[in-house]
C-alpha cells in the first residue's frame, strides 16, 4: 500500500509503505516506512510536514503512533491534527539529506500505546508557546513610548 504525501516549500515527495524487516520495538504491530524524495539538499534540523489518512490504530488522539529514525530511536514530533480523518504532523531531520536522492531513514510505528515525544523545541528551529512565565527566549531591546523606540542597550 503506497500513499504519496506532499509538503509545503521544497519539492518533497513522501511515499509511505509497509516494508522493512528491521523492527524498532517488537510490541508495536504496525510500521510504515517514509520515503523522502527531494529536489534540493536538506540540512539536518529541517522540519518536515507530513499529511496522513487517519487509521483507527493511531488511536483517537494519535497516542498510538511514533516517528522513529533509522529503526533505532524515537524522535520528537508535533501532531497538529488528529481528527479521525486526517493526521498532520511535523518532525525534524536528524541528518542531512542529499539532493535528488531517496531517503528511507524514517518510519511511523503505530498500533500500541506509546510514550509521546512531543518537545516542540526539538521539532522547530524556534518554538515558543508564549508562556509568559518563561520569557528567556526574548530580549528586551527597547521601549516604545508614543510611537518612538528608545534603546535600553548600551
Amino acid at each position: 500500500m503506497n500513499k504519496t504525501l506532499f509538503l509545503t516549500g521544497l519539492l518533497l515527495i513522501f511515499s509511505v509503505s509497509s516494508v522493512s524487516a528491521v523492527w524498532w520495538d517488537e510490541s508495536i504491530p504496525f510500521k510504515q516506512l517514509i520515503e523522502i524524495t527531494t529536489s534540493d539538499a536538506l540540512n539536518a534540523n529541517y522540519t518536515h510536514e507530513v499529511i496522513l489518512d487517519y487509521k483507527n490504530e493511531f488511536g483517537p488522539n494519535c497516542e498510538n503512533m511514533a516517528i522513529v529514525f533509522n529503526d533505532s530511536y524515537q524522535i520528537d514530533a508535533d501532531i497538529s491534527i488528529c481528527d479521525g480523518q486526517n493526521v498532520l504532523l511535523f518532525y525534524r531531520n536528524q541528518n542531512p539529506i542529499n539532493a535528488t536522492t531517496f531517503n528511507y531513514d524514517y518510519s511511523i510505528y503505530y498500533g500500541a500505546p506509546l510514550i509521546q515525544l512531543q518537545d516542540k523545541e526539538k521539532v522547530y528551529a524556534f518554538y515558543d508557546n508564549f508562556d509568559f512565565a518563561n520569557s528567556s527566549k526574548w530580549a528586551n531591546e527597547g521601549i516604545i513610548n508614543n510611537g518612538t523606540v528608545s534603546s535600553t542597550s548600551s
